[in-house]
């Protein structure tokens, strides 16, 4: 899942160098036009090249023959999962509320970026755009990490409360000291905010979404699957929609440091949405490992198994 959420770094890295090239060379209609034409012959490469399901190029599936598969999909389209079964999943409402706010912060960087390195740092027009792909290299590495840690400790939620508090301070760093550094530094403490800001929104939308698809109470339902992702990747959208009036409005009325003050504020209620789901993925790792640890003697206690 992180070299898979890893590839959205890409492409940002990509129509940002397109459009500020286009930007600089054309003005406004060069970069807006390169831009759409770019992305409709990329559709257009892909579209025919997809495929819904390992069968369509007779490649083996983890439900067995053909058969078995046909009688799996037809199983899984009867059972049809209510709303509210859905909404009781454990932790669906907590990651999303915590997409929302990583996607406001990461929308506001992705957005304003170069806007700010033009304004307020003084760079050139194009400068601030080279320089603003800084931030998606450092998302595009994050995420490559972000997975591995993932991996490594059992799970997104504490991987991506690691990563959300260490924004804050990357953050200050950013804006209080990186003024009066070089363009290197300025460069490098991007790429690390791309990369603590980047990653845990590309988390919680990926991998906390199946693994939340997969929770028994959705009994194998694909349809219920899709509305899980639906429901986190929504409220993600929401907070990337208000992100602009948003930060339109505080840097309007009160200037870029109350603008700061608010990211990392928003930063730290993201991380602490996500202490809970931390703690029961926590608790759920240990508790297996316990388990597993005592099927082979009989003389320990029956354990208990995490309430979250």
């Amino acid at each position: 899942m992180g070299i898979w959420s890893a590839c959205g770094s890409v492409g940002m890295i990509i129509g940002k160098l397109v459009s500020t090239t286009s930007l600089v060379h054309w003005g406004w209609p060069g970069a807006f036009f390169s831009s759409g034409f770019s992305a409709c012959v990329v559709a257009m490469i892909i579209a025919p090249c997809l495929l819904e399901h390992p069968r369509e190029l007779n490649l083996p599936s983890s439900h067995g023959s053909a058969a078995a598969q046909e009688e799996d999909l037809t199983c899984q389209d009867s059972k049809r999962v209510p709303i509210w079964s859905i909404l009781a999943l454990p932790s669906l409402g907590l990651n999303a509320v915590a997409t929302f706010f990583t996607k406001l912060l990461f929308y506001a960087f992705a957005n304003w970026l170069p806007y700010y390195l033009e304004e307020a740092r003084g760079f050139s027009q194009e400068d601030a755009g080279y320089i603003a792909t800084m931030f998606d290299w450092g998302g595009f590495f994050g995420c490559l990490v972000g997975g591995y840690m993932c991996d490594i400790l059992g799970s997104c939620a504490l991987t991506s409360v690691i990563f959300q508090i260490l924004s804050c301070p990357i953050m200050w760093f950013f804006f209080c000291a990186a003024t009066d550094v070089s363009r290197s530094m300025t460069m490098l403490s991007l790429a690390l905010l791309g990369a603590c800001i980047t990653t845990p929104y590309n988390l919680i939308t990926t991998v906390a979404s199946v693994n939340l698809g997969r929770h028994d109470l959705l009994k194998g339902s694909t349809q219920a699957t899709s509305t899980v992702t639906g429901i986190i990747d929504g409220s993600g959208s929401f907070g990337a929609a208000i992100q602009g009036p948003l930060v339109g409005a505080i840097v309007g009325l009160w200037g870029w440091k109350p603008m700061f003050q608010v990211l990392m504020l928003t930063s730290m209620v993201a991380a602490t949405i996500m202490f809970l789901p931390a703690y029961s993925d926590i608790s759920e790792h240990m508790y297996s490992r316990r388990r597993n640890n005592c099927d082979g003697n009989p003389h320990h206690h029956r354990l208990k198994r995490p309430l979250l």
